[in-house]
């Protein structure tokens, strides 16, 4: 009879291990992002550079039949404005992994040097229609300008000068910030604490502080919506649940935003889940959208 019973009891095991999926971990989506460069000698002495962005999406912790599918996107952006040059992405199904390069950013040598980031996106959606993000930043690309000293080089190289950047994007710009946003719109944000776009960029592992999760899904929202010859924000500025940011227009005007964010309680309880991924909610609320004119010495402030 104990031998029965113990066989019934197994037999009800491993019955219950096959008809429900067990996960070692909750899925976990990996992003990896470059800039891939090459330069080339063009007749009398003169050349260009050339800078694409790549990005690569791998899932980590599923197989493939749990995931519906797996989005990478990359973009190369100016290291000191935030503008987009090139912009590309890719979703494939049921697959663990995909990448994505965007077209190549052209520099004449005998042009001013300027300074392009890849950024890239990585977002696996899974059978239960839950999700797993993760953003990362690649090296940056130095081309045109300086590199017209480096004298004659072969037909096709690999010379653009690009460089790992510990630096984030927006770094440093909050004082800048609240001094545009006082100056053209008129609304005194000495109070609110400010954090960079590439800060919230460079979260890619481990515990994310609360107050940040809605931030962090407001900057890849408008990372994924944004275009070529539109510029993403340098950062934000916070106070309790709410916040904002102005962003140079390709019309040359300032708009500024203003979000509500839900409150960090609710935006760790969808961590928390007991779910493959995340759930899929938006954590902000656009509030108010202002558009003001400013001089271009004004506007510039924000890219020094």
């Amino acid at each position: 009879m104990k031998k029965r019973f113990g066989t019934l009891i197994l037999a009800l095991v491993l019955a219950f291990a096959l008809a429900v999926p067990a996960f070692a971990a909750y899925g976990r989506v990996a992003c990896a992002a470059a800039m891939q460069t090459r330069s080339v000698t063009l007749p009398y002495l003169q050349g260009c550079d050339y800078a694409a962005a790549r990005a690569q999406a791998a899932e980590q912790s599923v197989a493939a039949r749990y995931v519906q599918n797996i989005l990478a996107q990359a973009k190369a952006v100016d290291f000191n404005s935030g503008a987009i040059y090139k912009n590309r992405s890719i979703t494939s199904h049921n697959v663990l992994k995909t990448s994505v390069l965007t077209d190549e950013v052209e520099r004449n040598w005998n042009l001013s040097e300027i300074a392009v980031q890849a950024q890239g996106l990585a977002r696996t959606r899974y059978m239960d229609n839950t999700v797993d993000e993760k953003s990362n930043k690649g090296t940056v690309a130095y081309i045109g300008g300086d590199n017209l000293r480096n004298g004659s080089r072969a037909e096709e190289s690999q010379n653009a000068s690009v460089k790992a950047s510990n630096d984030w994007l927006g770094e440093g710009k909050g004082d800048v910030m609240r001094d545009v946003i006082q100056t053209v719109f008129g609304k005194d944000l000495r109070a609110y604490m400010y954090i960079s776009e590439g800060e919230l960029w460079d979260i890619g592992s481990g515990e994310v502080p609360p107050e940040w999760k809605a931030l962090i899904d407001l900057a890849r929202d408008i990372f994924v919506d944004a275009q070529e010859g539109e510029k993403l924000p340098l950062g934000y500025l916070y106070r309790g649940n709410t916040a904002y940011t102005v962003v140079e227009q390709p019309d040359g005007s300032l708009q500024l935003t203003e979000y509500q964010l839900h409150s960090p309680a609710t935006a760790q309880a969808a961590a928390d889940a007991d779910l493959i991924g995340e759930l899929d909610e938006t954590l902000y609320n656009v509030v108010k959208v202002e558009n003001g004119t400013a001089s271009r010495a004004v506007i510039d402030m924000l890219y020094q």
